[in-house]
């Protein structure tokens, strides 16, 4: 089945393609010429992908960053590990404002998961532990 995220990217594409038909639907009506609507089919796209790309460069940085520690730790003998919840997405990239609200908004819906997730995790470490 596919993930939450799965789900974003479709709606996503769907809210890209609406703007898009929307603006062209604009353009039609304000009868501005075919080389205006390929230059901004052309240059949306160009746009949605420096943005992907953005957004996938900064989350493999972040990756990295955590994969250093962990081959740290681990190279010293200590079991790790990671969990993560991430909260703003496009931190940084999209030029809106950043707020603390919005990191608290998204912990707050995800708290009940969050507690299911280490109470079903931390009696498996407790046994992996005492097997040792």
């Amino acid at each position: 089945s596919a993930g939450r995220g799965s789900v974003w990217i479709v709606m996503g594409v769907v809210l890209g393609a609406l703007l898009v038909e929307t603006i062209q639907s604009g353009f039609t009506l304000l009868r501005i010429s075919e080389f205006w609507r390929l230059f901004f089919n052309g240059f949306a796209i160009v746009v949605a992908v420096t943005i992907d790309a953005l957004v996938t460069r900064r989350l493999q940085t972040a990756l990295r960053r955590r994969r250093a520690e962990v081959l740290a730790a681990r190279h010293s003998g200590i079991r790790v590990l990671g969990i993560s919840c991430v909260t703003n997405m496009a931190a940084g990239i999209t030029g809106k404002t950043l707020s603390a609200e919005e990191v608290f908004e998204t912990g707050a819906r995800v708290k009940h998961q969050f507690i299911a997730l280490l109470r079903a995790i931390i009696p498996r470490i407790a046994a992996s532990l005492s097997r040792d």
